[in-house]
């Protein structure tokens, strides 16, 4: 039965979401860091140039101050009930952070996926990074085509457009009147498919509001690896233990 949760318009975050989510679009992924916003003012720029640049960086970071944070830490995970993951080595990409994960669900729908998906190919290429420089998630091309197939029936009566904003491809016309709408669920299982391994993704985890459209905060691209981004990271309290080798992770600890 589909997960149901209250999501409601919010236009706060619209500026916001509309640069970060449409112009931010990773190729190489950038190990733990956090986005940052920053002007350059070249050296004869008038009045009226300093004025727009620093206006626009105060934008920039009210709107950036605005997201559901998220916390993170190296070493030991200050949340006794975090879910625990071991890291997976490796050795050509050493700064980066894999994990294995094993399963991938829309609800209670599975979606299927061939091994070299997220398997590390001869050359150490492809698997799966958690990431918190990249902002939305994104999958090996292939496999998001069938994730977008899944996706799009669960959703139900909420209109789709046919002009999505951007480079997104599945969006929703959010309602004028701030009625509540529903998503589906997507359910991520690490390393085998039981509840403590699962990393729960609902509502603003799912899709992100962009306008008066609300996008599924998924992309696909014509890459070897899956990067897990900060969009479905909100609010969950991340741990690198790097003596110990694993990933944890809390979805409560920013509540």
């Amino acid at each position: 039965m589909p997960y149901k949760r209250t999501y409601k318009k919010k236009h706060t975050a619209t500026r916001q979401r509309a640069a970060a989510e449409v112009a931010h679009e990773d190729t190489v992924p950038t190990q733990a860091t956090a986005p940052t916003a920053s002007t350059v003012t070249p050296p004869n720029a008038s009045d009226r140039d300093v004025r727009s640049a620093i206006n626009m960086l105060t934008q920039l970071v009210e709107a950036q101050a605005q997201r559901t944070s998220s916390t993170l830490n190296f070493h030991k995970a200050p949340w006794p009930n975090a879910t625990v993951e071991k890291l997976v080595p490796n050795y050509k990409y050493p700064h980066l952070h894999f994990v294995n994960l094993h399963k991938n669900f829309v609800n209670d729908k599975e979606v299927p996926v061939k091994p070299s998906w997220w398997q590390f190919g001869k050359k150490m290429h492809g698997g799966v990074v958690v990431d918190t420089g990249t902002t939305i998630t994104h999958f090996p091309e292939d496999f998001y085509i069938i994730f977008r197939y899944i996706f799009r029936p669960e959703v139900g009566d909420i209109p789709i457009v046919e002009n999505p904003v951007g480079d997104f491809d599945t969006c929703y016309q959010a309602d004028l009147d701030g009625s509540e709408v529903y998503f589906p669920v997507v359910k991520l299982y690490f390393d085998s498919k039981s509840p403590g391994s699962m990393l729960f993704l609902a509502q603003e985890r799912v899709v992100t509001l962009i306008g008066d459209q609300y996008c599924l905060a998924f992309k696909g691209r014509d890459k070897d690896f899956t990067v897990i981004g900060t969009n479905q990271l909100q609010a969950v309290g991340l741990t690198f233990d790097t003596s110990q080798n694993t990933l944890s992770f809390d979805l409560d600890a920013c509540a």
